[in-house]
């Protein structure tokens, strides 16, 4: 490498810095060398599958969101379901958690509605 006059030496440690990343730079052309073909098909076949399975995600959303919120809130009660089964029946339990959590909603809503 040549360096013009004016400029200033290159320290050890620069060139100690190019030095590393031009083995970088031939190690990362080595392994794109040895991709074979197959693998980079499958590659593509894997990135298209993803981005189908994430269109119908996003495409289906509005359908998806009531069995998402449900899953949340179910997700949400279920340690007070499993402590209310100890004293009641586990339909019992859950019924009341429901009725519990939807009181609490609607007095949200109360308070915060004009």
């Amino acid at each position: 490498m040549t360096q013009p006059t004016n400029s200033p030496p290159i320290s050890p440690q620069e060139l100690a810095a190019q030095e590393r990343a031009r083995l970088g730079w031939l190690r990362l052309r080595q392994r794109v060398v040895s991709i074979a073909p197959n693998d980079l098909a499958r590659l593509l076949l894997v990135t298209l599958a993803i981005a189908v399975i994430l269109w119908l995600c996003i495409a289906s959303w509005p359908a998806m969101a009531p069995f998402v919120a449900g899953g949340f809130i179910a997700y949400l009660l279920f340690p007070i379901v499993n402590a209310l089964d100890r004293l009641l029946p586990r339909p019992i339990a859950a019924l009341v958690t429901l009725a519990g959590f939807f009181a609490l909603v609607f007095l949200v809503i109360a308070t915060l509605a004009p």
